[in-house]
């Protein structure tokens, strides 16, 4: 069963332990052209698609107008963006919504493959929850992220362990980026999640999502569960590429090209700085 969603969620790590956003961007491109999803969005007033973003414009509404589905943009001009924006603008919404259900899909990273129905028609046949996020191979932020703040650490040490233990896919970890859920229950969460800001005491994480997400899992399991299996929604972050599954093709060469050239950049960078502070010694 291939996912329907894909989501480069890796965008946020300048690693090249993954090549996800290279497969992502060979995926999209090959989608973009795929006739064979062209328009095939079935109507259906049961469930709202919400987008949110402040962007000029994003390959996730791209591809959902290539499957011919309406959806919701949530954030538009705004000048300034923080994640915690997405639960603030989402429950605005959610107050004049009357669908049943509520898929969210990050704005600049995520690609839509097939029909949204089947995304509804896929949440209703697990009958074993009433929210479902994506999840990803890694945890994120980890302990390497939060190493300044013993407390931070103690709390997200606590949340991996619960996401370890009660995940038996391979994808354990939550990621907040896309979720599929009933508007009432949805409503009732991230209100929670609205109450939750300042979980983490590291300012770099004052204006993240996930970090109360991941919390509100566990205190919220069974009612909210991962797709531990990507069948619906799959973060491509680490992935290897014979681990995606999709039916367009995917290929390492341009990987290799883009890390060469990351790294001359990076070695240019570090010139630089050498030469700067060597700079500031002799003017000292």
């Amino acid at each position: 069963m291939r996912p329907l969603v894909l989501h480069n969620n890796g965008a946020r790590k300048s690693t090249f332990k993954s090549r996800g956003y290279l497969y992502f961007d060979q995926i999209t491109r090959q989608l973009l052209r795929d006739r064979d999803i062209l328009m095939v969005a079935s109507p259906c007033t049961g469930v709202d698609i919400v987008v949110c973003h402040n962007l000029h414009s994003s390959i996730t509404e791209a591809t959902l107008k290539h499957v011919g589905a309406k959806y919701h943009r949530l954030g538009t001009g705004l000048k300034s963006w923080e994640n915690l924006l997405k639960i603030r603008l989402t429950l605005d919404f959610l107050e004049r919504s009357t669908a049943e259900y509520i898929l969210h899909l990050d704005g600049g990273d995520v690609a839509i493959c097939g029909d949204p129905v089947t995304v509804v028609e896929r949440f209703e046949a697990r009958r074993d929850c009433e929210l479902l996020l994506g999840a990803e191979l890694e945890p994120w932020p980890g302990y390497q992220e939060l190493r300044r703040c013993e407390e931070d650490v103690d709390k997200i040490a606590r949340i991996e362990q619960f996401e370890r233990t009660h995940a038996t896919g391979p994808y354990r970890h939550l990621n907040s980026g896309c979720y599929i859920g009933r508007r009432l229950f949805l409503r009732r969460f991230l209100n929670d999640a609205w109450d939750l800001r300042g979980f983490l005491h590291s300012p770099e994480f004052q204006g993240s999502d996930q970090v109360l997400f991941r919390e509100l899992y566990r205190t919220h399991y069974p009612a909210v569960r991962l797709d531990e299996r990507a069948e619906i929604f799959q973060c491509l972050f680490a992935v290897p590429r014979d681990q995606i599954r999709t039916k367009y093709l995917l290929s390492d060469g341009l990987c290799s090209r883009v890390k060469q050239a990351s790294l001359v950049k990076q070695k240019w960078n570090d010139v630089y700085r050498d030469r700067k502070w060597r700079l500031v010694l002799l003017c000292y």
